[in-house]
């Protein structure tokens, strides 16, 4: 049967697909993910590998299927939101009583509040606080992840 005439043929040497090489995941690994709402969270595993993973949490009773690319992001990550963390003050002591807040490209920002007498550490009683960006390799550094 002729191909369409004008039609170039297409080979491997036209075909040059740049495959990016993601690690390997396997079944009951622990994973981060990134919930409809933004939060990055813990407690997470990989059930089951295809095209796309897998992933459930237990104690939820929840699961949804995630791209390997964006598994690879959120797990690299090592933190999830509002995770208690050590940081790095300007003045180089490292203090902890921070909370991780949100995410960014590359960057986490961590929050540190002001906490009154009574009051526990983490609540958000007031807009008084600290605020900080960091890289998530300083972050792991300083937490010792």
């Amino acid at each position: 049967m002729p191909g369409f005439e004008g039609a170039p043929k297409l080979g491997p040497a036209l075909i040059k697909e740049k495959k990016k090489e993601y690690p390997e995941f396997r079944v009951g690994q622990k994973v981060i993910v990134e919930r409809s709402d933004g939060r990055i969270e813990k407690g997470w595993e990989v059930e089951e590998i295809g095209e796309r993973i897998r992933v459930i949490n237990k104690a939820q009773r929840k699961g949804k299927l995630v791209s390997p690319e964006d598994l690879q992001k959120w797990t690299e990550i090592g933190f999830a939101t509002d995770e208690p963390v050590m940081v790095k003050r300007s003045n180089g002591k490292i203090e902890s009583g921070w909370h991780v807040l949100d995410f960014g490209q590359g960057i986490i920002e961590v929050i540190k509040w002001d906490v009154p007498e009574g009051k526990k550490a983490g609540e958000k009683i007031n807009s008084k606080g600290y605020r900080k960006f960091v890289t998530p390799e300083e972050l792991k550094e300083w937490n010792k992840k």
